[in-house]
């Protein structure tokens, strides 16, 4: 199958969002509206094509030395010595940092911030900390112990990401090809036949898509529009209501499916579905209208996007309610 235009582009470049929303917006609003898009504006939904999302982290010194710290967490690590054994037993009991060390989403903050400062000696220390994680933490072949799939997608936004800033650092290739092959399981994937469509489904499908252009995959990007295309005739009611039964991930899923549209409509034999896509989005923009107060907030109702940080842990934790 031929490459999308653009997929050569460094890390620098954006096409499409696999979209993770880490902090709480002020107010959730109806694209085009005329208040501020808060979702639009975040700056962590930034796991594009290329994959680098940025999550709040400290990072100091360089190369294995290089320390890093998730905010929130005050547990940091160090790249020379990464901690193989949190993967399975955390420092903290808490799901949110399970998911951000075992999703490698610290990964995209400290490797983007090396390469912009020419240190390659942190970004082959990142490299070597991920393979090192990924070699000592092997896929059990279920959902469990960060193979989970929204974990899973995390990680292979993180490893494209990676890739592209280490130029392609072969030493990656073995996590890329497990993270892959976890993400291409039906059992685990979210979304058709097994499960409804779902936002996951969706952002696994895009990273995998991303990941079979890199590599030139022709069955990780296969599969991956396959699923993308079929699960779109499932994702919206006919008046226009995400199935998600979420006013706040209504939206999400708005932002989501219009750059899922933009992103296989560079690819061939996709023309139709990407029709109906932009049709259902007219349908659901029209829709939300009606859900908003007169500030175009939307209402909240069903889950809701975000939860108070955690009162278990005492921590900043923050995280969609059904992530």
């Amino acid at each position: 199958m031929p490459r999308p235009p653009g997929d050569r582009r460094g890390w620098r470049g954006t096409s499409f969002v696999a979209a993770l929303l880490l902090t709480l917006a002020p107010a959730l609003v109806l694209p085009g509206a005329a208040a501020a898009d808060p979702i639009g504006d975040l700056r962590v939904v930034t796991a594009d094509t290329t994959g680098c999302g940025t999550l709040p982290i400290t990072a100091s010194g360089s190369g294995t030395g290089t320390r890093v710290t998730i905010t929130g967490f005050p547990y940091p690590f160090t790249l020379g010595a990464i901690p193989t054994r949190w993967w399975v037993t955390p420092p903290v009991n808490s799901v949110v940092f399970s998911l951000y060390y075992g999703g490698l989403m610290w990964v995209p903050p400290v490797a983007t911030a090396a390469a912009a400062r020419g240190d390659t000696a942190t970004v082959s220390a990142l490299v070597s900390a991920v393979a090192t994680l990924l070699a000592a933490n092997p896929d059990p072949g279920r959902a469990v112990h960060g193979w989970d799939e929204g974990t899973n997608l995390r990680r292979q936004q993180a490893l494209n990401c990676l890739w592209r800033v280490s130029g392609g650092d072969t030493r990656l290739l073995p996590a890329i090809e497990a993270t892959s092959a976890a993400n291409l399981d039906p059992n685990r994937y979210y979304g058709p036949p097994k499960r409804a469509v779902h936002n996951h489904g969706l952002m696994a499908n895009l990273a995998l898509l991303d990941a079979g252009s890199l590599h030139h995959n022709a069955h990780w990007t296969g599969t991956a529009l396959a699923r993308t295309v079929r699960d779109s005739a499932g994702a919206w009611t006919r008046s226009g209501i995400a199935y998600e039964q979420s006013g706040t991930y209504g939206i999400f899923n708005l932002k989501l499916w219009g750059m899922a549209a933009d992103t296989i409509g560079a690819y061939p034999d996709t023309d139709a579905a990407v029709a109906r896509i932009r049709a259902d989005l007219t349908r659901a923009r029209a829709s939300y209208a009606h859900l908003t107060t007169p500030a175009g907030v939307v209402v909240p109702y069903g889950c809701l996007l975000y939860t108070s940080p955690s009162p278990r842990d005492g921590l900043l934790s923050r995280m969609p309610s059904s992530a």
